[in-house]
């Protein structure tokens, strides 16, 4: 909550932060940031991006490793090591697959980069897709994610926290990492 943070800096308690979602209008100001301030819908869009999709797919036996071009060795934890090209045929492939449920009305994309300082394309109506109904859509394409889900609001992010984020920190969103130093 904004005011909390805003209280309480203002009580004398420097250590106090908040971070909130864009949600297309948040400004940040010197008590309260704004995680990606401008870059993506909210903190969903970060946790649903289509790498971490694809490593939770694949993770979880739904996609095979030939959908993404994995070679047999290879796994999701790999993805840390790999180069923009082939970064970008795992986005690719999942914003394919959630495209055809979503049929946007933009094209645009939008250049991300990653903690690792690889940059891939994005587009701009995934970044910008209110976060709670992006998840829907995603649940639609691969419809065995709510069996992780289980009905649940958070747990499919709880999920993808623990089961991948946390093995391939290099390629999140080099947001995440701005955000959490802006509030140290």
């Amino acid at each position: 909550d904004l005011n909390i943070s805003e209280t309480l800096r203002k009580a004398g308690n420097k250590f106090v932060s908040g971070i909130i979602d864009w949600d297309t209008t948040n400004i940040s100001n010197q008590d309260v940031k704004v995680l990606g301030n401008g870059n993506r819908y909210s903190i969903e869009n970060y946790l649903l991006d289509p790498l971490l999709i694809g490593a939770l797919l694949l993770r979880e036996k739904i996609i095979t490793k030939e959908e993404l071009n994995l070679n047999t060795n290879e796994t999701y934890i790999d993805f840390k090591n790999f180069n923009k090209e082939r970064l970008q045929f795992i986005a690719d492939y999942i914003i394919t697959k959630v495209e055809t449920v979503v049929n946007p009305t933009v094209s645009t994309n939008r250049t991300v980069k990653l903690i690792n300082g690889i940059e891939i394309n994005l587009p701009l109506w995934y970044l910008h897709h209110q976060g709670h109904t992006l998840e829907e859509q995603i649940l639609k394409v691969f419809p065995q994610l709510n069996a992780i889900k289980k009905g649940k609001e958070e747990v499919l992010k709880i999920e993808i926290l623990n089961k991948v984020a946390d093995d391939i920190t290099e390629v999140l969103s080099i947001d995440i990492l701005e955000i959490l130093q802006a509030v140290q």
